[in-house]
């Protein structure tokens, strides 16, 4: 639960500031997330430092000052919703290409769907001129899509097959689509446009220069997607997560996107680590250890976590020594839409982890 402080006087902006908020809360389903308190006693206000109210504080650091500025519902929103957000696995969107790779990221996925009581839809988006089964073939409308349709079937046939005892333990709901078009645009546009909570995917495809392209269909999926996306290494066997790292390279993101893995690791009964690399006397991931250490105490005060300083000559060298070391489950990465160049280094991280990993890669997006 984040808490949301108005802060200021009974005026009109402090009203008008007052009914925006509330309308924002009254229609965004994840509302129960934030609780709101008005502060308008003068000896608690002065604590705040402020220089202009009405003001907005969430988790006692004060986001918003009113400068003679109305705030906009939509700059609103932008301050707010990043606090009203968790990482959500009911409604998981799993592509598949028919793979061995894909097969493994699927049970992945049907075990995360029966967790959490969730659903899946599998998709297999095939462009003809990319289609392996038939290289030198020409695409015929109907018959092309009926063969796609045929393996889709097959695939989950033996899916169902391989999770026939978990599933004893409940039911998951699966939907299955087969699409026309290029896989990482189709992906992240479902991503954006259809109520997907997650996308749970291989790291890699087999055969040829699909290989390539399925790896690079998953680093780009995982750096625009507008959701979480678990990347499910090809060697990987499936085990509950008992020790999760989060590593970013943002400090304005990091308050937001540690509770969202705090809140991850508490439901799965795990221990987080958070680390800070550094790298040749740079840091790329700075992260606040107060920060950290304030959220788990205050929300999840039973969670075992620890925040370590990593040397390294390399940022993904560090990490993975890391890994090694403390038996990670799960690496979490955050990376933003907004800035191509300020991403640029986190980008180059996120796909060579992509490659190279070979536990789940949870990469978190900010700005979704």
């Amino acid at each position: 639960m984040n808490l949301i402080q108005l802060i200021g006087v009974g005026d009109n902006n402090y009203n008008d500031l007052r009914t925006a908020l509330r309308d924002l809360l009254s229609n965004h389903s994840s509302s129960q997330k934030l609780k709101l308190e008005e502060v308008n006693d003068i000896d608690t206000i002065m604590e705040f430092n402020l220089s202009a109210i009405p003001a907005l504080a969430i988790n006692g650091k004060v986001l918003y000052e009113q400068n003679g500025h109305h705030l906009s519902k939509e700059k609103l929103a932008t301050i707010i919703e990043p606090y009203m957000r968790q990482v959500n696995v009911r409604n998981i969107l799993v592509p598949t290409d028919f793979s061995a790779v894909s097969a493994n990221a699927y049970d992945f996925a049907h075990d995360l769907a029966l967790r959490n009581e969730g659903n899946i839809k599998l998709v297999h988006i095939s462009h003809p001129s990319f289609d392996t089964m038939n290289p030198m073939g020409t695409y015929v409308p109907g018959s092309f899509e009926d063969i796609k349709r045929k393996q889709l079937k097959e695939f989950l046939g033996a899916a169902e097959h391989r999770n026939a005892k978990r599933a004893a333990a409940g039911k998951v709901a699966v939907n299955s689509e087969v699409m026309i078009g290029f896989a990482t645009e189709e992906i992240i546009r479902m991503s954006k446009e259809t109520e997907v909570d997650m996308i749970v995917m291989g790291t890699t495809g087999e055969g040829g220069f699909l290989n390539k392209l399925v790896g690079s269909v998953s680093s780009r999926v995982a750096q625009q997607a507008w959701c979480p996306v678990m990347l499910i290494p090809k060697s990987y066997q499936l085990q509950p997560f008992r020790n999760i790292l989060y590593a970013s390279n943002n400090q304005a993101m990091d308050e937001v996107m540690i509770r969202e893995m705090v809140n991850f690791a508490v439901f799965h009964q795990a221990n987080i680590h958070l680390i800070h690399v550094k790298e040749n006397n740079k840091t790329p991931f700075k992260v606040a250890k107060s920060i950290f250490e304030e959220i788990v105490i205050k929300s999840a005060p039973n969670l075992s976590y620890s925040y370590t300083v990593v040397e390294s000559q390399s940022v993904f060298q560090g990490i993975q020594t890391y890994i090694k070391k403390h038996d990670i489950d799960l690496l979490s990465m955050v990376t933003s839409h907004r800035s191509f160049v300020g991403e640029l280094f986190h980008k180059s991280l996120t796909k060579q982890m992509v490659f190279k990993l070979d536990i789940p890669l949870l990469v978190l997006h900010f700005d979704y």
